[in-house]
């Protein structure tokens, strides 16, 4: 429950950017459910549409992802894509991606499961703190199992 987030003893804030304030075996869990629908989809008698709306999430984004990339940028990044796969369509992907964001996936902890250690590969990207910062600020409230979490001012400096 949210009461058992551990408190950083420097701020006196919940720390809900550390390793004991998630369920990193909840979490190993939910990737491999995840990756076993995935897997289990073509020879299950599911749909190819149900395949095709996995695969295609990521080729028909949110409307609002082209507010933040050049008109073009999605489409020729969509074409490189299909081009180096050697298929027409989205519906011809031979493989689904699940992505897992969040620096605790390389959290490694001998007491609990590693979500990194579930995952094919692994890809950190560097951001400038001001770009971390503004986007963490722009976020809404988090709901969590007992409520709502929202970051007090100054959290991203924080902790």
């Amino acid at each position: 429950s949210d009461n058992q987030v551990p408190t950083n003893a420097d701020t006196g804030f919940q720390d809900w950017d550390c390793p004991l304030a998630f369920d990193m075996n909840k979490m190993v869990q939910t990737i491999r459910s995840t990756r076993k629908q995935l897997e289990d989809l073509p020879g299950c008698g599911k749909s190819v549409e149900t395949h095709s709306s996995f695969a295609s999430q990521w080729a028909n984004p949110q409307k609002d992802v082209n507010s933040k990339l050049p008109p073009t940028a999605l489409d020729s990044l969509r074409s490189t894509v299909l081009h180096r796969l050697n298929v027409e369509s989205t519906e011809e992907i031979p493989f689904s991606l699940i992505l897992v964001d969040g620096i605790l996936l390389f959290y490694d902890d001998a007491n609990n499961e590693s979500p990194g250690a579930e995952c094919d590969t692994g890809l950190f990207i560097y951001a400038q703190y001001e770009t971390l910062k503004q986007r963490r600020e722009a976020r809404s409230a988090y709901v969590t199992k007992d409520g709502i979490w929202e970051d007090p001012p100054g959290y991203f400096d924080s902790i």
